[in-house]
């Protein structure tokens, strides 16, 4: 395993983010998502202006980009779709950044 440099071991996780439009289609979309792989919901985050909303999960690299997937597939369908991307392995700030929430949990880091 690889190490952050401070003692933490990286573990094989990832942060997939994808936007929509719309709150109600951000719902139903990170449903889907959930349902898809095994991953946890970080967030859904509403931007200011625009309408648009960031669903954002963690997981396992191959259920987070599996989920991301299914997510956006839906709301292509449902024409919502804005952007995805997912963050394989992402650095401990990276992810403090994104999150409203301090991201010291054991499913990004082990001690």
């Amino acid at each position: 395993m690889e190490t952050d440099g401070k003692g933490f071991e990286r573990m094989r996780y990832a942060l997939g983010l994808v936007e929509v439009a719309g709150l109600c289609p951000a719902i139903a979309t990170c449903d889907v998502m959930l349902k898809a792989a095994n991953v946890t919901i970080v967030e859904i985050e509403r931007a200011k202006g625009g309408g648009y909303t960031v669903i954002k999960v963690e997981g396992d690299v191959a259920a987070v980009q599996a989920s991301c997937q299914a997510g956006s597939a839906f709301a292509k369908e449902d024409g919502t779709f804005v952007s995805l991307k997912v963050i394989p392995r992402p650095e401990k700030s990276t992810c403090n950044f994104f999150a409203k929430h301090e991201f010291d949990r054991k499913t990004l880091y082990r001690l």
